[in-house]
């Protein structure tokens, strides 16, 4: 078994809960848990767009129920963007979190339709956070599939209020400025997860907000890896296995603290 080696360069907390972006290693999903109370949730809506490619794109309208936190098993087909929006926020959420994992082929998640290195990640497994000013009652990211054949993807999308800890909020060394996602690094001897920290949680109205140098010293960061089912490299279970760990209590439950 090959020993984990976390690296804080973000990451989560311990028994309040914010949520988690992880990479797959092996059969292996590394994850950094995170302190959070998810909030109300509100109205998504999945919907294709021009594609960023050739402007070419099927439109589709989809709609999910008013839960914190909703998956989705779609199918992007080539070339093909998707726009992935929540509506009706409620005004206690503080951000929310947008998920895309995909198996085979990486996808693109972004901020934009134009897209700039600090704006996008280009991932099997990518994560964007979009904080919320005291007005907004809206979030969205796009998701796009560059490739010539049709991704499978899990979108995950959670919504998260005060006092959770904004992931990935503290970076200082990835690309784009909130970064709630894991880079994972492996050989036959070792697995190097690299994360950004974490920035405290705080209102929306909030005439300033927590320094990152306060939240050193107030969050803790605890690494947990999952197995996933020996010689089963379906799709089915690599989706299986990322949903049973989308939240601090199910990674707790499932997984196994290395960290």
């Amino acid at each position: 078994m090959p020993q984990v080696n976390s690296q804080k360069s973000s990451g989560s907390v311990g028994k309040y809960s914010t949520n988690i972006c992880f990479l797959a290693a092996h059969l292996a999903l590394i994850c950094i848990a995170v302190c959070c109370h998810c909030a109300t949730g509100s109205n998504i809506v999945v919907r294709s767009l021009p594609s960023l490619k050739n402007g070419k794109g099927i439109v589709l309208t989809e709609e999910v129920p008013q839960v914190p936190m909703t998956t989705r098993e779609v199918t992007i087909t080539t070339g093909t963007t998707l726009s992935l929006q929540w509506d009706a926020i409620p005004s206690d959420v503080g951000y929310v979190l947008f998920q895309a994992h995909s198996q085979a082929f990486p996808v693109i998640m972004s901020y934009d339709v134009k897209l700039t290195p600090e704006n996008h990640i280009n991932s099997t497994n990518s994560g964007l956070v979009v904080l919320l000013a005291p007005s907004t009652v809206s979030a969205s990211v796009y998701v796009y599939n560059p490739h010539d054949s049709d991704v499978n993807v899990l979108l995950v999308t959670a919504s998260y209020a005060w006092p959770n800890p904004i992931v990935g909020g503290c970076n200082m060394e990835f690309d784009v400025e909130i970064a709630p996602y894991l880079r994972v690094a492996f050989n036959n001897l070792k697995i190097t997860v690299d994360y950004q920290r974490s920035l405290e949680g705080h209102r929306r109205d909030t005439p300033a907000a927590p320094t990152c140098d306060q939240s050193v010293a107030s969050l803790e960061y605890t690494v947990y890896q999952y197995f996933m089912k020996e010689k089963d490299r379906s799709e089915e279970e690599y989706f299986r296995a990322v949903q049973s760990m989308l939240s601090v209590q199910s990674v707790e439950k499932n997984a196994m603290q290395v960290g």
